[in-house]
């Protein structure tokens, strides 16, 4: 019997755990989707319960980009479904939509949201807060150069826009989220739990 302490739902280069511990990838199912155009356009953004409030986010991101070639989607459930010029908010998008052709995913660094960034090659804006599990993913993302981690305090329209330019001409934050990625698709998920414990209890 193959010995192992425990399964996690990452990669190495995520977690880079050693001692018997079997990375697997994503549990949730997540699909890689086509670009389907030459310049990426959209800006994600999703904070959940996070750091940065509903009305600070619709503020801050609509004085960066209102009237851009951009378009702008903005998840949450705090505020008012409504579309103004090129500002989009709602409850919920389509992501498997929006991430192919996403420049920048603006998130508060929760696992699934890392992940699909990651799956996606969409480089990541986190600001995870003082949660030590959106810390810590924060933190791996920007170790692998696919992302950067913020305060709160840098939420403003002129570091998102910063950032997001950078994103736009240096290619290397998109190919490493894109390489991170594949990674994670390649481990198998689920499907890799289910071998592992049949390999190991039968």
């Amino acid at each position: 019997m193959k010995m192992f302490s425990a399964v996690t739902a990452s990669s190495y280069e995520l977690e880079p755990i050693d001692d018997k511990v079997i990375h697997v990838g994503p549990f949730i199912t997540l699909q890689k989707s086509e670009e389907t155009s030459s310049r990426r356009k959209n800006i994600i953004a999703y904070m959940g319960n996070g750091t940065l409030t509903p009305k600070r986010l619709i503020k801050v991101l609509t004085s960066a980009f209102n009237g851009t070639s951009f378009q702008v989607y903005i998840a949450t459930k705090g505020a008012k479904p409504f579309k103004r010029d090129n500002i989009n908010v709602d409850r919920r998008f389509n992501f498997d939509e929006l991430m192919p052709e996403a420049v920048a995913f603006i998130n508060h660094g929760g696992q699934n949201s890392v992940m699909t960034g990651l799956v996606n090659g969409v480089p990541q804006i986190i600001y995870p807060g003082n949660i030590f599990e959106r810390q810590y993913n924060a933190t791996s993302v920007e170790r692998l150069n696919a992302g950067t981690s913020l305060e709160v305090n840098e939420f403003t329209p002129q570091r998102i826009r910063q950032i997001v330019q950078e994103f736009e001409t240096n290619p290397i934050y998109r190919n490493n989220a894109k390489e991170a990625g594949e990674k994670l698709l390649s481990l198998g998920g689920v499907s890799k739990v289910i071998d592992i414990l049949e390999d190991n209890f039968g």
